[in-house]
């Protein structure tokens, strides 16, 4: 394991070891694809420990901090991760605003357009900015860049999220994008331990949750990786394909105790029904990006009641029964506390992006932007899988 002696400030709150990311940016100062101090770099990501320690191991390559803005989601923050950010100096932008279930989307994009304004704003004072890189969660960020703006700017954007892929096809951007979210890597090997984690945060809230009807709509990579969870544990799933065919959503919710949305899409916003006629109790799961999976539903049945962050269950009654939005509809496995899923897995996770940032530099040095889509590096793949199986053998 290569290591280096380059010192950080201390911050409040220590921020996990990734050792496969050390070596990576090891080799990458090594190696000479380390020059990352004439960027700006705006981000929407979640604000986590393993995302302090990237962006920290992104100051070592030379990234300043006053030129990296950072917009946390209010459901994925931990609010010790946006101070530690702060103190080194990035631009941390979060919104805790408490608004009406159902309605994250369009106050996110409020704070998209804020962080934007002051971005443009402020690069009008930068001097030597060469190049300017977008980290993207859900093609929020890219989707909004005011491109009259910052067209004088190389650009180059990266994103996480097959739903970010999605929205990439049905608008025109000239910004090229490096594809994370369809690589290998992410697909086959990230998968499991998102899935694992939905099912560890939410089985305890289901009474006799081996016995419960459940539900899996969409089985994508994180849909089948939350069968393959279930029938390790002895529970035996319905699975719902939307790719295959359109199912009554009305008749899903009657027939089912609880459902893990895993599509991607509002998967109630395709069927007509009254959620009133609910009888029983039903437990709603996302598995997916933000409040988007039981969206039209949970608008419908909390009657405006407000949200701050993932708040553990909003309930709200039907008939005879309640519908329970695990996180008030966020994605089960983020909280604004602590990182559900073990530093060591989503080390996985960071090298990706770390590693897509260092080919971001090579397309910028280049001048080779003229591809729109960029898939991740196949050579890195290999071998970044081989080291972080290495780092996990024995301990999962």
């Amino acid at each position: 394991m290569i290591k280096t002696s380059i010192q950080r400030p201390r911050t409040s709150l220590p921020t996990p070891e990734l050792p496969v990311l050390e070596e990576i940016k090891a080799e990458a100062l090594k190696g000479g694809n380390a020059e990352l101090s004439d960027y700006v770099f705006i981000c929407v990501q979640h604000i986590l420990p393993t995302n302090v320690a990237f962006f920290e191991n992104l100051f070592d390559l030379g990234a300043k901090p006053e030129n990296i803005y950072i917009l946390g989601k209010s459901y994925s923050t931990i609010p010790e991760c946006q101070d530690s950010l702060q103190k080194h100096g990035c631009h941390v932008h979060t919104n805790f605003t408490p608004h009406p279930a159902g309605l994250f989307e369009s106050y996110f994009k409020d704070d998209v357009a804020e962080m934007w304004e002051r971005v443009t704003h402020e690069l009008q004072r930068k001097i030597g900015i060469t190049g300017i890189v977008v980290i993207d969660d859900g093609l929020r960020c890219i989707g909004a860049m005011p491109w009259n703006m910052v067209a004088q700017f190389p650009i180059i954007g990266i994103e996480q999220t097959t739903r970010g892929l999605r929205l990439l096809d049905q608008i025109e951007t000239p910004v090229p994008v490096v594809e994370v979210a369809s690589s290998y890597t992410k697909t086959v090997f990230e998968s499991p331990f998102i899935g694992k984690a939905v099912i560890d945060t939410s089985s305890d809230l289901y009474p006799d949750f081996a016995l419960a009807k459940i539900a899996v709509v969409g089985v994508g990579n994180i849909g089948q990786a939350i069968v393959n969870d279930l029938e390790n544990r002895g529970v035996t799933p319905n699975k719902f394909d939307l790719a295959i065919a359109a199912y009554d959503f009305g008749q899903i919710l009657r027939d089912h105790d609880i459902i893990y949305g895993a599509s991607g899409t509002d998967i109630t916003d395709l069927y007509q029904y009254d959620h009133r006629d609910v009888t029983s109790r039903k437990l709603l799961v996302s598995a997916s990006s933000e409040d988007v999976e039981f969206n039209r539903l949970i608008k419908a049945a909390s009657l405006g009641c407000l949200v701050a962050g993932n708040d553990s269950v909003l309930s709200c009654e039907a008939a005879g029964g309640t519908l329970d939005f695990f996180k008030a509809g966020f994605p089960a496995n983020f909280n604004n506390e602590i990182e559900v899923e073990p530093a060591a897995l989503i080390e996985l996770t960071r090298c990706l992006m770390f590693q897509t940032v260092l080919q971001c530099n090579t397309l910028l040095r280049s001048g080779e932007l003229d591809a729109i889509r960029h898939p991740l590096d196949l050579e890195f793949q290999n071998s970044l899988i081989s080291r972080w199986q290495d780092r996990i053998e024995g301990e999962f």
